[in-house]
C-alpha cells in the first residue's frame, strides 16, 4: 500500500553541536519563519547526530514528506557525513561532481591551501543529484529527487545556506505545496508584562475572530526575551472564509488600544532602537551610570550606528570605591543606605548627567545574584533613576519577583531603564516610573 505523503516540509538539522547545546538551531527557526511567510506549512523539524545511521534513519522518515530540507554535515571534516547518510538511505553511489570539483579547487587555490582528500570529499554527491551553487562558501548544496520527495542538502553556516534556500528551495517549495496567500500581517512588540497578562488584554478580540474564521486567522503570543511579541495573520481560505478588511482593521485597532503603552513598536526592532530614534528626533542626549548591569545599558544604546549623536558616555561603577571616585557618591550615602538604594541611584544619575552635560541620565544599581541578597533586599532587587535638568525620578522593584537568574536580572534591569526613558520622551511617565 502506497503511503500518503505529509502535507508540509520536513526540516532536518545534522550536528552533535545542535543536540548538546553548543550552538542554537537558528537555521530551523529561520527556515520555518520564511516558509510560514510564504504560506508553506512545516510538518516536522528534527535534529540528529553526526552519524550515518542517524542521518539515514531520519532521511527515510523524511521521505513521507513532499519536501525535505537538510542543513549541516557537508564540510570537509570527519564528522561531516550527511551525504554518506543519503547514499546509504537511498542506496545511491557517491561520485565527484565536475562543477563542484572546479569550485572547490578555485576556492582553496585562491587561499593558497592544498586540495586534500577531506576537502575533495565535498564534491561527492549521490548519483542523479543536481548541485546547488554556493556563492558565499565552499561546500555545494545538493538537490535530490527520490520517489516524489524533493531532498535539499544545504551547508550549515547561515551565510551560505540561506541564500541557497531563497534561490533554489523556496521557489520549488511554493510550486509543490499550495501556498496560502497572506492577506494581512500585524505585529506588536511589548515590554514590561508577562505573556499571560499580555494575552489576557487581547484575548476577547482574538478568540472571537479565530472562532469565526478558523481556517484563515492565526494569532500568536511569543516570548522573544526580553520582549513579548504578538502576531496577527490573515490568509486566504477556501470559499473566501476570511474576515473583511473592515473587520481586520477593527481587530488590529482593538488590539493596539488594549496593549496601550506596553507596545513600543509595530516592527521587530529593539527597545534601544526605538529609544534611539526618539532621542534623535528630539535632539536629546543621554548618559549612563551602571552598577549591577556592568555596562549592558551603555552597550544597548551604542549597538546602533551613529549612537554618538545621542549617547555621550557612561560609567560602570561596580565597586563602592568606584562610585565614590568616579561619581562622587558620598560615604554617608553608601554607608547609611547602601549601594542598592534610592539615595545611591539618585546621586549616580545626577552626577553623570552633570559631569557629561547630558540632557538625561540613567542610573542602575541592584543585586543580580545568585548571591548577595538579603531579607530586605532579595536577589533581583534593582533601583533605577532617571535624571533631568529640573527633576529626578527614582523607582525600584524586585525583578521577576526574585525568581530570575543573573542574566535575566541584568537584561531586564537594563531594558527597564530604557523603558523609563521611553516613557519620559513620550510624555506618559505614569506608565513608566513614578515622580519623586
Amino acid at each position: 500500500m502506497k503511503r500518503e505523503k505529509a502535507a508540509g516540509v520536513f526540516l532536518l538539522t545534522v550536528g552533535d553541536e545542535i543536540l548538546d547545546g553548543r550552538i542554537q538551531n537558528t537555521n530551523a527557526t529561520w527556515f520555518g519563519e520564511q516558509l510560514r511567510h510564504a504560506g508553506i506549512p512545516v510538518s516536522e523539524s528534527r535534529s540528529v547526530a553526526d552519524t550515518v545511521r542517524a542521518i539515514q534513519r531520519a532521511l527515510r522518515d523524511g521521505a513521507a514528506h513532499p519536501i525535505v530540507i537538510v542543513t549541516g554535515g557537508l564540510g570537509p571534516t570527519n564528522d561531516d557525513r550527511t551525504l554518506e547518510g543519503a547514499a546509504a538511505a537511498f542506496r545511491l553511489p557517491l561520485s565527484h561532481n565536475t562543477a563542484s570539483l572546479a569550485h572547490i579547487r578555485s576556492r582553496y587555490l585562491a587561499r593558497g591551501l592544498p586540495l586534500t582528500e577531506p576537502r575533495l570529499k565535498m564534491a561527492l554527491v549521490p548519483k542523479g543529484a543536481k548541485v546547488i551553487a554556493n556563492q558565499t562558501g565552499t561546500a555545494p548544496g545538493v538537490h535530490l529527487r527520490v520517489k516524489g520527495t524533493e531532498f535539499f542538502f544545504l551547508p550549515g553556516p547561515p551565510s551560505e545556506c540561506r541564500p541557497m534556500f531563497e534561490k533554489a528551495v523556496l521557489p520549488l517549495a511554493g510550486k509543490r505545496l499550495r501556498s496560502r496567500r497572506l492577506l494581512r500581517r500585524e505585529f506588536w512588540r511589548t515590554f514590561g508584562r508577562g505573556e499571560g497578562e499580555i494575552f489576557a488584554k487581547v484575548s476577547a478580540v482574538v478568540e472571537s475572530l479565530e472562532k469565526r474564521f478558523p481556517a484563515s486567522v492565526a494569532f500568536g503570543v511569543h516570548i522573544t526575551f526580553p520582549y513579548i511579541d504578538l502576531t496577527f495573520e490573515v490568509r486566504d481560505a477556501p470559499r473566501g472564509e476570511h474576515p473583511s478588511k473592515r473587520e481586520i482593521d477593527s481587530a488590529a485597532s482593538s488590539i493596539s488600544d488594549a496593549l496601550g503603552t506596553l507596545c513600543f513598536s509595530r516592527e521587530r526592532e529593539s527597545l534601544a532602537d526605538a529609544v534611539a530614534a526618539m532621542l534623535l528626533r528630539e535632539r536629546l542626549t543621554v548618559a549612563t551610570a551602571e552598577s549591577c548591569t556592568g555596562g549592558l545599558l551603555g552597550k544597548l544604546l551604542t549597538d546602533r550606528a551613529g549612537s554618538s549623536a545621542y549617547y555621550l558616555g557612561g560609567v560602570v561603577s561596580y565597586a563602592n570605591s568606584a562610585k565614590e571616585k568616579l561619581l562622587g557618591i558620598t560615604k554617608n550615602t553608601l554607608e547609611g543606605h547602601g549601594a542598592v538604594s534610592e539615595e545611591c541611584v539618585r546621586e549616580m544619575a545626577q552626577a553623570i548627567r552633570r559631569e557629561l552635560g547630558a540632557d538625561l541620565a540613567l542610573a542602575i544599581s541592584g543585586i543580580s545574584g545568585p548571591g548577595g541578597g538579603s531579607e530586605t533586599k532579595p536577589v533581583g532587587t534593582a533601583y533605577m533613576a532617571l535624571a533631568l535638568k529640573d527633576r529626578t525620578r527614582v523607582t525600584h522593584q524586585v525583578i521577576l519577583k526574585g525568581l530570575g537568574n543573573r542574566e535575566q536580572n541584568r537584561v531586564l534591569a537594563a531594558h527597564w531603564a530604557l523603558d523609563a526613558l521611553r516613557s519620559e520622551l513620550l510624555r506618559f511617565p505614569e506608565a513608566g516610573i513614578p515622580v519623586n
